[in-house]
């Protein structure tokens, strides 16, 4: 990517969308549009929201819950702990048992060595989608984890790979090109990341969902939106922009079903990595106790209905089709009469 100090990056709060005006409204309930999307090829869910695999948010608990609502919740990984393999491997079991759609877990990259046995162990037991997940997506060590998760499926032929994250087209091309099935953008607009302000480096999110779906056009990988989501409204701006997932911590933590229900941390963050020799690029916060996340993502479905039924639109596809969006000036959000966390 050149420099452009010229043309204007945007977050969600810059965009509004427009009700469809073409014509007509046809959509007869709000309750009619279906929210189906593939998270990988192959892989539909109901209601195409992702819990993040952070420690705070998705254990076993959340993964058995997002599976309940048609999501889908990917194991988080445990940095610096040398049971981590022996705790997924547990709990891939114990979803596999339960029934869990698309068993998923997060994993490093660093021991390369090591990847090909945990993954084929993991794979053994039921594993459908592996997420690597690295600051900076388009890394050798990417390739040669994708390479190596490549050479596990020919075995296990169920595997799915994501990788990330990027905020570019560029990168996101480079990583579909590798051989990804999934890719997840968005660097720095997680409430409890500090990466931005650390660092200098991201993109607006939804300028990066856009640059992303547009790089991924005509081709087969799909586009996971990470980050950023403080309102139903933002997921719906998401899926207008291109992404065929929205991924989400914040907004689910607090709920009984995390790993962590009163706390909600960045990966990045100290008390996470426990690293004193680079810079924490995270923070943890307090939360307040927000009930069961079956009931948070019923009213998310809900709401999305509403936005594809303002859109005349019975799906995504059309949502996209009909929809029109434009910048807004910052007191729109104010007019908006945003309420964070809805």
């Amino acid at each position: 990517m050149k420099t452009d100090l010229k043309t204007v990056r945007l977050s969600f709060r810059d965009v509004l969308l427009v009700p469809f005006d073409d014509e007509a409204c046809t959509i007869g309930s709000r309750t009619l549009p279906s929210l189906q999307s593939e998270v990988c090829p192959g892989k539909p869910l109901a209601v195409p929201i992702i819990s993040a695999p952070m420690d705070s948010i998705t254990g076993s608990s959340m993964a058995v819950a997002m599976d309940q609502c048609g999501g889908l919740g990917i194991l988080s990984r445990r940095i610096g702990d040398p049971a981590e393999h022996a705790q997924h491997a547990r709990e891939v079991s114990m979803l596999k048992v339960l029934g869990v759609k698309y068993p998923a877990c997060a994993m490093g990259v660093r021991d390369i060595p090591q990847l090909k046995a945990d993954l084929t162990d993991l794979c053994r037991r039921g594993l459908s989608i592996v997420c690597f997940d690295i600051a900076n997506g388009n890394h050798v060590l990417m390739k040669a984890a994708i390479d190596i998760a490549l050479g596990v499926r020919v075995d296990y032929p169920r595997l799915s790979i994501i990788a990330g994250n990027v905020c570019t087209g560029n990168a996101a091309d480079i990583l579909a090109g590798w051989g990804a099935d999934a890719i997840k953008c968005g660097i720095g607009p997680g409430a409890a990341c500090t990466t931005r302000k650390v660092t200098g480096f991201g993109v607006p999110q939804f300028t990066a969902i856009r640059d992303c779906a547009s790089a991924l056009k005509g081709r087969t990988t799909k586009l996971i939106a990470d980050g950023g989501i403080r309102t139903t409204g933002d997921i719906a701006k998401c899926f207008w922009a291109g992404a065929d997932t929205v991924m989400a911590g914040y907004v689910f933590s607090g709920h009984k079903e995390c790993a962590m229900p009163t706390v909600y941390r960045g990966m990045s963050s100290r008390t996470v990595h426990g690293r004193s020799d680079v810079a924490p690029e995270g923070i943890d916060i307090t939360v307040p106790a927000r009930g069961s996340v079956i009931d948070t993502m019923a009213r998310f479905a809900a709401s999305l209905k509403s936005s594809l039924s303002l859109g005349n639109a019975l799906n995504l596809a059309e949502f996209r089709r009909n929809v029109a969006a434009i910048r807004v000036s910052t007191m729109s959000d104010l007019e908006s009469g945003t309420v964070a966390g809805e």
